[in-house]
């Protein structure tokens, strides 16, 4: 293979020198030795060249593939001696090219066998063996010479003879399955692994070592940290509160071949140091209230870190406290209302409020509480005063407002009738007739009901809600000393009496004054 090559070199350079020329039927002919002569390396041999019809030779060149040097020539026929190159193995050729005096080129080749006189000893390569580079992942490049090349045969006259492609030089790989190798030494690489090549000629044989070589340094996806996620039951509501006990999950991936090796979290509010755990997963139960700051990170078997990861834990276990109060309306007696006189003071305010010292009181409703009158029977009338005549007994109830629908859906819904904080009401007892009657006169409701129950629902930003409840129940409240001047001077008509008999609570004294004034109270 490397005397073919030299051969071919030697004419390229010579076609070189004559650009420009053609070739013309006169030529030159080497006629010693024959073609497909035997003969012996470092053999002497005798190389005759002549003109053929009748080539006018200018200058020329004659050379032995392998040889040092060649001959020049400048007249034909021309005869000298040279030596087959000691290391020719196989064939060699024998190369004449010229030049006449017009530019017409000429060559002329044989191709002599050599027969070896010496015997094989061993092999040897010049190369630590067969390098493949891969992949990280162990897939071979395609950008490798196919071939086995440079081996070489050391013979027992101690010269080294090229013999890859002898056909008497046998290639066999240990596993075809991740290597295959022709009779020519052409080899075909499926996927690395531990293989050896052997190369044989005339019992003597030679091991090639296949090495593998893989990226060296670190290989560029065990850069890649993993990649974590949390998991947190039940969910929080759309302020982001909790308001129970929560099961945090975390989880995390690491890229291949890596593997998550640990993860670390703290509540930065709680814990002084990282708790740390081994594997991908951890379920951690969590039932501090409060706001914490949760910070969590995964690493995998080579270090990496994924970037840390933070949330804010917000939980609210606790309801909201309700203040709940019904009191008297304070006003200068004797009151007046179309054109009647109360003495004493049936008119109250329903006050609530409510705290909530972690999320926030989101809303706070009050109102009186009314029973389920879901199958009640309705009578829906639609006007500008509201009122609403509820009959326990016959299970009826009227409605009259601008929105009278509206006004039973909301009754159905928050089972009690919306009064404003610190609305003044008129609270009048009816327990016999069990009829509950409310009434919207001006700014104040008149009510009246076989039992009064007032009700404050509160709920926070974590959607925890409590409930408070206060019963109406009538106060024996002294009679102002101011109002008693005015029953001696008989201001009072005995249809008044009757009306602070039923409407108001007096003590006894002060109602016998007002009976021994206006006489007998039927």
């Amino acid at each position: 293979m490397r005397l073919i090559k030299k051969s071919i070199i030697f004419s390229i350079l010579y076609l070189s020198i004559f650009i420009g020329t053609s070739f013309a039927a006169p030529g030159i002919k080497i006629t010693k030795p024959l073609n497909n002569s035997t003969v012996t390396s470092g053999q002497e041999i005798t190389v005759t060249v002549e003109a053929a019809g009748g080539f006018k030779i200018k200058q020329g060149m004659i050379s032995i593939a392998g040889a040092p040097n060649g001959e020049d020539i400048a007249s034909l026929p021309i005869t000298f001696t040279d030596k087959i190159p000691a290391k020719a193995f196989g064939t060699i050729d024998i190369s004449a090219i010229a030049k006449d005096s017009l530019g017409n080129v000429a060559v002329d080749s044989v191709t002599l066998k050599v027969q070896q006189t010496s015997s094989l000893k061993s092999l040897k390569i010049y190369s630590d063996g067969l390098l493949f580079e891969t992949d990280w992942d162990g897939n071979v490049k395609n950008d490798y010479y196919p071939y086995i090349g440079g081996v070489y045969g050391v013979y027992s006259d101690g010269t080294e003879r090229y013999i890859s492609k002898d056909p008497n030089t046998i290639y066999s790989s240990s596993d075809p399955s991740l290597i295959s190798i022709d009779s020519t030494g052409k080899m075909q690489v499926h996927k690395s692994g531990d293989v050896k090549i052997t190369v044989s000629n005339s019992e003597v044989s030679l091991d090639i070592p296949v090495v593998f070589q893989k990226p060296q340094g670190i290989k560029p996806s065990q850069t890649v940290p993993p990649t974590i996620q949390i998991n947190i039951q039940p969910p929080a509501n759309f302020a982001d509160w909790y308001n129970k006990d929560i099961t945090i999950t975390i989880t995390a991936k690491a890229n291949e071949p890596d593997v998550v090796q640990e993860l670390s979290y703290q509540f930065t509010n709680i814990d002084a140091k990282p708790t740390r755990v081994n594997g991908s997963q951890t379920v951690i139960p969590f039932s501090q209230e409060g706001i914490n700051l949760f910070r969590y990170v995964a690493y995998d078997n080579e270090l990496n870190g994924s970037d840390q990861q933070s949330v804010t834990i917000q939980l609210d276990k606790t309801p909201p406290s309700i203040s709940l109060s019904l009191d008297p309306y304070t006003i200068k007696l004797p009151f007046k209302c179309e054109n009647r006189y109360f003495l004493l003071p049936f008119f109250y305010k329903l006050s609530y409020s409510a705290t909530d010292k972690l999320s926030g009181v989101k809303s706070v409703n009050g109102g009186l509480a009314i029973p389920n009158i879901s199958s009640y029977k309705t009578q829906l009338i639609k006007r500008s005063s509201f009122q609403i005549i509820l009959n326990e007994k016959t299970q009826h109830i009227i409605i009259a407002s601008s929105n009278p629908q509206e006004t039973l859906t909301q009754l159905k819904t928050n089972k009690i009738v919306p009064i404003d904080n610190n609305q003044v009401m008129h609270l009048n007892e009816r327990e016999k007739l069990n009829i509950w009657t409310i009434t919207k006169i001006g700014s104040y409701l008149a009510i009246s009901a076989p039992s009064i129950t007032f009700e404050a629902t509160a709920q926070d930003n974590a959607d925890n809600i409590a409930t408070k409840e206060i019963k109406y129940a009538r106060k024996v409240i002294p009679l102002p000393d101011y109002v008693k001047p005015l029953i001696s001077k008989k201001e009072l008509s005995s249809e008044e009496i009757d009306d602070l008999e039923d409407d108001a609570v007096i003590d006894a004294d002060t109602l016998k004054t007002i009976r021994k004034n206006y006489g007998k109270i039927p």
